[in-house]
């Protein structure tokens, strides 16, 4: 498991547990030999894992484990890129979806106001930026009910979605006429190499979810 993150001040890779960890095994420990770049910037290994001691060089009772992390101070560069972990023995490669772009919807063809559609109606939505969608694992969409309050009471499932490059496509589940809110989002994992690593995202400039309100009608 690999976890990237990003922020206005950093852009981390973590490899396995996000933090510190007990195990009763020996603790991870890579080799100092392992690099990571993202596209064509270097990413420094800041800690290698290994056993947290009280002390430096003293090992704790209980096994406690340090986390192999990679950091690069300052934002991540713009636009997607291949984060690339590599070693004399072996590489990783992994393409990092925009962590800053804002994600959008579109209708296909577009329609104006509030995106009027009935029960069993088929329906296509453009994601932006293109080529973005199809590097997540498992997109999703799903409808949720607005009350008057503005509150979610509830919703459907869609659950027939079909991506083809930046565009998605699904039938309107049964639902009861009123204010919806159609949910377009990402499971924020991408899948690395032909082992099919996951890698976790995560970034504080966007989201990875696109809401557009949505009238059911009879």
């Amino acid at each position: 498991m690999l976890r990237i993150s990003a922020t206005e001040q950093s852009f981390e890779v973590v490899l396995g547990a996000r933090d510190a960890f007990d195990q009763a095994g020996p603790c991870p420990r890579v080799d100092a030999t392992l690099t990571a770049r993202l596209g064509e910037i270097a990413v420094p290994l800041i800690t290698r894992g290994g056993k947290i001691g009280d002390i430096p060089g003293d090992d704790v009772s209980d096994n406690y484990c340090g986390t192999v992390k990679f950091r690069l101070d300052g934002p991540p560069p713009d636009g997607a890129a291949v984060l690339e972990l590599a070693d004399p023995k072996t590489r990783l490669g992994c393409t990092v979806p925009d962590l800053k772009a804002a994600r959008e919807l579109m209708l296909v063809p577009p329609e104006s106001g509030t995106w009027p559609w009935r029960a069993g109606q088929a329906v296509a939505v453009q994601w932006s930026p293109s080529g973005d969608l199809r590097l997540w694992a498992g997109p999703s969409a799903s409808l949720l009910h607005i009350t008057d309050g503005n509150v979610i009471d509830g919703g459907a499932d869609i659950r027939d979605e079909a991506i083809d490059g930046d565009v998605m496509r699904f039938t309107v589940p049964s639902a009861p006429p009123g204010s919806y809110e159609l949910d377009v989002g990402t499971s924020q994992y991408v899948t690395c190499g032909p082992h099919r690593v996951s890698a976790e995202i995560a970034s504080t400039f966007t989201r990875f979810v696109v809401g557009h309100a949505v009238a059911i009608v009879p």
